[in-house]
Parts: C-alpha cells; structure tokens; sequence
C-alpha cells in the first residue's frame, strides 16, 4: 500500500494485489491453471493474449480484489475516508503487528541456530 502525492495537491492510495490461487477459485480458472502452469505468473511480454488467457486474468483478479476487501467498508471518497480504510486494511492483513519485540540477547548460552550458527534476524 502506498499514499501518492500529485503535482496539483491531491492525494490518493496505491493498493497492489499480487493474483495468486485459491483452491476455492472458479473451475475455469483452475482449469486454465491446469493447461498452463505459469498462470498467473505468465510472461506479459506477448501484447495480445487469447480469449480463455484474458478470461482467466480478468476472473482472477476480480475475486482476488473481492477477497481483499471483503472485511473492509469504504464509506467516502474522501481523503481521510480513504486513509482510514488504508488503515482499516493494514490492521485486516497485519494481525500480529502488535507483538512484543522479541529477545535477541544470547549472552551465556549457545548461539543460535541459523544460517552457519548465526541467526542474523536480531
């Protein structure tokens, strides 16, 4: 999520939904999946994309939305409106945002466990 600031003043919201699979997604989403398993990560290098190719992006993408913001209500247009629901969606998607910072003193025991001995997390 991401807040843009335009030339004139106005500002506004830049939400990206990365399209991935469900297994609760449409049979001809699914069927399409099945013929081509790069979906829904094919190449957009080619400009024109066939009809089932199209019908199965479009599909994908309107439940992907509908799921996102299925538990949020936008009430206005209006710039706080648009910041509390932004808000309302970070909580939504981030649950455990508030959990306490977690120890990262090791001081008189074993190191621990990670990449090479190291943890490199803390």
């Amino acid at each position: 999520m991401g807040r843009i600031e335009y030339g004139n003043g106005g500002l506004g919201a830049l939400i990206y939904i990365k399209a991935s699979l469900l297994e609760e997604e449409n049979t001809a989403v699914l069927q399409y999946h099945s013929e081509h398993r790069a979906f829904p990560h094919e190449t957009t290098a080619r400009p024109v994309l066939s009809e089932d190719q199209f019908e199965s992006y479009r599909k994908l993408g309107y439940d992907c939305a509908k799921r996102t913001f299925r538990d949020a209500a936008l009430k206005s247009i209006d710039i706080d409106e648009l910041e509390k629901f932004a808000q309302q969606l970070t909580d939504l998607w981030t649950p455990v945002k508030n959990l306490p910072p977690r120890s990262c003193s090791t001081h008189g025991t074993e190191p621990p466990v990670g990449d090479a001995g190291t943890d490199r997390s803390c």
